[in-house]
């Protein structure tokens, strides 16, 4: 079972299974950026079959 990862999305493909992780980030408006960070939105959405998942996410990005 192979593990792919193409341009920011991460899937998982066998016979029986489909699995598709994507994930998409944007930097929040009133963001404190700095050298090492800044402040994110994230949505991760995890598709199983027929069956979506979305997880919306905030938080602080950095080294």
């Amino acid at each position: 079972m192979p593990l792919y990862i193409l341009k920011g999305k991460t899937y998982h493909h066998s016979k029986m299974v489909i699995i598709s992780i994507t994930t998409k980030q944007t930097p929040l408006t009133a963001s404190n950026e700095d050298v090492e960070g800044y402040d994110v939105k994230a949505i991760i959405t995890i598709k199983v079959r027929n069956e979506e998942k979305n997880l919306d996410m905030s938080g602080y990005c950095g080294v």
